[in-house]
């Protein structure tokens, strides 16, 4: 609910007062919500405040000082799991300590957002989650001097963040995540021991981490748990050999995602690869984040990871691991991601620069898109010519005639796509011309020669800035299901 001045209105206090009465002692679970606004009392607080002995979920999103307006509930929280708060102060107007939940013998899970570096007081070493987000300070060093009882630890901190760490082992600790900006991460990676971490989340974060966090892991009992890795960093891996180090210390990891890593690691990832067994045997899912430029002369690797993880094993290399669910490479934007799709599926070729059918193709994808910059996910930077319904159906008329050839190279049934899922209200003069109906109809009189194009086509754009690699005995190949993997669906 808001706190705001209407509310101590009579009816809505009644109304508060007897829906609280009729649920007599059960749990209460609320939500506060009036950001930037300072409330030494309020009609609201007060009645929550009287029933405090029933608190067991708590969300607050508000200013410290409207957050100490509750302070009468200290001592008096003996239900309360879980407290959310979302701190919003005004220029730096609060300099206290926030200590309401000090004394709550059943809290567990604790989730903070904080602008600024108000410090909040908690049973730390009776937490098992702990959430952190903050531009500055933070509670980090509370976290690892007091709160060892942990299963889940995230820390986000936008700016400076100082801590004073000692070596701490967090022996139930299973999901870590720190996404830090200017802090020292390798000095807290290199002080922590986590016997039973199964989920580790790093980034991003302005040098190389890998060392570091090699030897967390092997400060972990053996076989290491570890299952989910997603570590990036701006360096990644700068060393030939950083990441078959690390993988070589998790046989059991099934999901990982990672910047582009060197070409020598990459390869190790290869299944068949001579010279010892496979690493990440178990592996499921892997995301690997890269540019165009990191990409190029890397095609040949990822053919032969994709080919080898992700397709049936054959007799000639039969190998006892786990198939990939899901290979993914996931850029910075869209048209790096279209060149990426056009190398991995060997679609550089003189067709798309020399013939006049593919400058054709081009020039009325590019006519769509400046016409309807809505393709683009733009707004119109002025507003549209009383000509333009007319012309933007003489250019359909056009694209209706065409005979389907190779539209695929020259992603025009993209944006032939979007047209169709535009609101009416986006293109005037909709209801008179039918725009979006007969894209939808082009795309229908195309479909058969698409799948025609894309039966021995392996990488997928999936949404606006990532591929996927299809296996080929998937069962879609040149279904419905394909082709419209194709088009972002």
């Amino acid at each position: 609910m808001s706190i705001t001045k209407r509310r101590k209105s009579h009816s809505f206090l009644v109304f508060l007062n007897e829906l609280l009465a009729r649920s007599r002692d059960a749990p209460l679970s609320f939500y506060i919500y009036a950001p930037f606004q300072d409330y030494e009392s309020h009609p609201i607080i007060d009645a929550l405040v009287s029933h405090s002995y029933r608190w067991e979920e708590a969300t607050i999103e508000s200013t410290c000082n409207t957050v100490n307006a509750f302070h009468k509930i200290k001592g008096r929280i003996p239900r309360l799991r879980a407290l959310s708060l979302t701190l919003h102060n005004r220029l730096w107007g609060f300099h206290g300590v926030i200590d309401l939940f000090e004394e709550a013998p059943q809290l567990r899970q604790v989730s903070v957002v904080r602008l600024y570096t108000d410090e909040v007081a908690l049973p730390w070493s009776q937490l098992t989650q702990y959430e952190e987000s903050t531009n500055n300070g933070g509670a980090l060093n509370q976290v690892l001097m007091h709160a060892v009882d942990l299963r889940t630890l995230e820390i986000t901190a936008q700016r400076s963040y100082y801590a004073t760490v000692a070596m701490t082992t967090f022996p139930h600790l299973v999901s870590l995540s720190l996404k830090l900006g200017t802090v020292d991460a390798d000095e807290i990676l290199d002080n922590l021991t986590l016997p039973a971490v199964r989920h580790i989340r790093i980034g991003p974060y302005h040098e190389n981490l890998a060392p570091h966090l090699t030897a967390l892991i092997t400060r972990s009992p053996d076989p290491c748990l570890l299952q989910k890795l997603a570590y990036r960093t701006a360096t990644q891996f700068s060393q030939d050999g950083d990441l078959a180090k690390l993988l070589q210390l998790t046989p059991g990891l099934v999901e990982l995602d990672i910047a582009m890593p060197s070409q020598v690691d990459l390869c190790d990832l290869v299944m068949w690869r001579l010279g010892g067994p496979c690493i990440v045997p178990l592996l499921e899912v892997l995301l690997i984040h890269s540019s165009i430029e990191e990409i190029t002369g890397k095609e040949r690797s990822l053919r032969d990871i994709a080919l080898s993880r992700c397709e049936k094993p054959t007799r000639r290399f039969g190998w006892a691991a786990r198939r990939l669910r899901t290979f993914r490479l996931v850029f910075r934007d869209e048209e790096s991601c279209q060149s990426a799709q056009n190398s991995l599926n060997g679609w550089i070729d003189g067709w798309k620069h020399t013939s006049d059918e593919a400058r054709l193709l081009q020039s009325w994808r590019e006519m769509l898109h400046t016409e309807l910059p809505e393709l683009d996910r733009k707004k119109p930077s002025q507003k549209r010519a009383l000509s333009f319904p007319r012309k933007l159906d003489r250019l359909l008329e056009l694209i209706e005639k065409y005979e389907p050839g190779k539209v695929v190279k020259i992603y025009l049934h993209f944006s032939l796509q979007q047209l169709g899922k535009l609101e009416p209200t986006d293109i005037p003069g909709d209801r008179k011309y039918h725009f979006r109906a007969r894209a939808d109809n082009i795309m229908k009189k195309w479909a058969p020669s698409i799948r025609a194009d894309l039966v021995n086509i392996q990488w997928a754009l999936k949404g606006w800035r990532s591929l996927v690699y299809v296996p080929t005995d998937d069962g879609k190949h040149g279904t419905p299901y394909h082709v419209s993997s194709f088009f972002r669906n």
